[in-house]
């Protein structure tokens, strides 16, 4: 199943939900006097390294191999850290053994499947359609 990477998608679903309970706390703090008030930063770091699986393969002569396939796996953290007269930080990381594509504007985290056909061109490694 493809995942798309936006905001509203899952992806991101556990940073939206440490924004939301740091606003939550922070204006707890700052409603019931405790605090003048309180600032909130979000630090997000998208990193997309290649990465290498080895797919079996059937070759020429019907035998079973293994082939290198490369591809960009998606690996995005976070940090959501709010400042009162304390630093509190909650951090994530999403992370899947998926591939990033770009499909018509958008990019998704695509499954790779082990049945799927490739496409060998040279010494890479392509998903065939």
């Amino acid at each position: 199943m493809d995942t798309a990477i936006n905001i509203n998608s899952p992806v991101f679903k556990c940073l939206l939900n440490d924004i939301d309970e740091e606003i939550k706390r922070c204006l707890g703090h700052v409603i019931g006097n405790s605090f003048e008030g309180a600032e909130i930063n979000v630090k997000l770091i998208i990193d997309i390294p290649e990465t290498e699986r080895e797919v079996p393969m059937v070759d020429e002569d019907g035998e079973i191999t293994c082939r290198i396939y490369k591809y960009r796996k998606p690996n995005i953290q976070h940090k959501v850290t709010s400042t009162l007269k304390k630093q509190y930080k909650r951090q994530g990381c999403y992370t899947e053994n998926k591939a990033v594509v770009e499909r018509d504007g958008e990019y998704l985290a695509v499954a790779i499947e082990e049945e799927e056909p490739l496409l060998l061109v040279g010494d890479k490694n392509f998903i065939v359609d």
